[in-house]
């Protein structure tokens, strides 16, 4: 499982940051099992079914004057050693992510005729990599490699456990949710960790669940944490291969995927940018993008497309307008009368903009709507025209809607400059595929300025 790589890799890290050279061993003494399982049950921070750390302690293996958890630990040490001689098998209640004990249960599908290096060592290396999961919206965690984000992770576990040391009727064992929430609301102040710590429990605040009367941490809409690690994380760490799982009764992984944020992280100012330019929106109560944004796909389902990027935030309903559709309907828009409309037509500019990644494509999609405007008359619209120019947005392809502009084009001499430049650009610079996302271009700018 990938979490024993992960937490090899974070454990150079730290030696690294701190000039020590501990083990895993000295590092799950000194600072692992101290901050995550060193509490009452319901107060650790990781929860690993079935592991030494769930189960209860008999009468048997009671000791005057030692804490529960401290004989729980030694138990989970003593399980690590007989897996690692051998005398007991590897099971994902020992190694973090790791497959059933048994043939018959459920993750089995994950046991292998490999020999794997079960060390003591490497089995806690997996400790440590589940530890470092961060939590998405939509129930899947992801592990990263960038060494900066793991060390803030790692410093956010101090934070986890002041959270449910101070807050009564909190549930823990949430620590990827925790780790989602941290790069979230955190990453922002990563070099003043107080301020992170207040930005967090500021959101958890106002968005925390329950269950069975415990307080409960919820995951924030998954968007909104990769536009969270677009904008705070470094330039050389916008593109980044990442593994992406869910451990319960049936694991499952998403596998091996790049998180590309470079064109996510234009999204926000081109949002903010046409905001600024539209004269219906009060810019000092306007929204930003993260909070207007919402998705048409699932986690899983974006992580299908093979990545999470630009094209895995399509915007949620922009299927319903897109130009080109062969859904009946697709082709009308809504009329743009209120704030809350044009916010959200502004999302799916917004999207398709930085999609189309072109700035003469852009500014010729404009081009093509003021001239569309024209043609129909501006204040005495011709009904025939406006037909005419509805019809472009039920092109299926390309020649259909070249041949709908040459027939514009006969009728209005006027409008000839900017419709045959989009000729030329759909015959030479537009593939195939952003075809209909830079026809859907025109039909909104032609919307939005017949709205203004």
């Amino acid at each position: 499982m990938y979490t024993q790589q992960t937490g090899r890799r974070f454990l150079k890290v730290y030696n690294k940051k701190t000039g020590k050279n501990l083990s895993a061993l000295e590092f799950f003494e000194e600072e692992f099992f101290p901050v995550l399982f060193d509490a009452e049950d319901y107060l650790h921070l990781m929860q690993v079914t079935n592991s030494s750390f769930f189960q209860k302690i008999s009468k048997e293996d009671q000791r005057d004057n030692v804490r529960d958890s401290v004989i729980k630990k030694d138990r989970f040490l003593n399980d690590i050693k007989e897996v690692s001689n051998g005398e007991k098998n590897i099971s994902g209640a020992v190694a973090v992510g790791f497959m059933a004990g048994d043939i018959d249960k459920g993750t089995s599908g994950q046991i292998s005729s490999i020999d794997f290096d079960l060390s003591e060592e490497n089995i806690l290396y997996s400790w440590f990599g589940g530890a470092l999961g961060v939590g998405f919206g939509g129930g899947y965690n992801f592990l990263f490699n960038n060494e900066k984000l793991l060390w803030f992770l790692f410093e956010g576990w101090k934070f986890y456990r002041k959270y449910l040391d101070e807050t009564p009727n909190t549930k823990g064992r949430q620590i990827e949710t925790w780790n989602g929430l941290w790069i979230t609301h955190g990453l922002e102040f990563k070099d003043d960790l107080d301020k992170a710590y207040k930005n967090t429990l500021d959101w958890i605040s106002n968005n925390s669940g329950t269950e069975k009367g415990m307080i409960k941490l919820n995951r924030p809409d998954w968007s909104d944490q990769v536009f969270s690690l677009a904008k705070f994380l470094d330039t050389e760490h916008l593109r980044e291969l990442v593994y992406g799982y869910k451990l319960s009764q049936m694991n499952s992984t998403l596998g091996f995927m790049y998180l590309d944020l470079e064109r996510v992280r234009w999204l926000p100012q081109i949002f903010e940018q046409l905001i600024s330019q539209d004269p219906s929106i009060n810019r000092k109560q306007a929204t930003r993008l993260e909070e207007a944004y919402k998705t048409q796909f699932s986690i899983e389902k974006a992580c299908s497309l093979g990545g999470i990027g630009v094209r895995a935030l399509k915007p949620k309903d922009l299927y319903k307008y897109t130009a080109g559709d062969i859904r009946e309907g697709a082709s009308k828009m809504y009329k743009l009368d209120k704030e809350e409309k044009r916010i959200t037509f502004i999302t799916y500019i917004t999207w398709i903009q930085a999609m189309l990644n072109n700035e003469d494509t852009l500014k010729l999609s404009e081009e093509v709507a003021e001239a569309l405007l024209k043609f129909e008359g501006e204040e005495n619209r011709l009904r025939t025209r406006i037909k005419q120019v509805e019809g472009l947005w039920e092109s299926r392809n390309r020649q259909q809607f070249i041949d709908g502009l040459s027939s514009i084009i006969e009728e209005d001499k006027a409008a000839a400059e900017p419709l045959n430049k989009a000729v030329e650009q759909l015959m030479t610079s537009i593939p195939q595929d952003m075809f209909k996302l830079f026809l859907t271009l025109i039909k909104f700018k032609y919307n939005y300025y017949q709205s203004n």
